[in-house]
């Protein structure tokens, strides 16, 4: 039994592993039992090898399907939210809370307008 290095093993195991998950078991032994012989892998290592080589291939080649999504009600609020968010030193949701109204007068006072504080804000 020659020691094969890692390069030509995974090699090895992806082009015998092709087709494996759709094999029958007799085959999928068969297989098993030729990988053992000629790495010298533990068996149930080669299997595992087996298995997951092909699918790691089928995944790469796989186009990622994009879904819809909802569509975000509150966009330019987010962004004004962020950018007061960024401004303040980035604090946490109940600070944010408390002083944004501080915060867009202040910059109404420098002639800055964030949004419209009568849509977004609670008075």
């Amino acid at each position: 039994m020659k020691k094969f290095n890692m390069l030509i093993r995974k090699e090895l195991i992806r082009e015998l592993g092709k087709g494996y998950n759709y094999k029958s078991k007799s085959d999928k032994s068969k297989i098993i039992d030729n990988v053992v012989e000629t790495t010298g892998l533990n068996r149930n290592y080669a299997c595992r090898s087996l298995r997951t080589s092909s699918d790691q291939k089928d995944k790469k080649n796989k186009k990622k399907v994009e879904t819809r999504g909802r569509k975000s009600l509150y966009k330019d609020a987010f962004e004004a939210l962020k950018f007061i968010w960024h401004i303040m030193g980035f604090p946490c949701g109940k600070n944010l809370k408390a002083s944004i109204k501080d915060v867009i007068e202040n910059l109404e006072l420098h002639g800055q307008r964030a949004f419209d504080q009568d849509e977004f804000c609670d008075n």
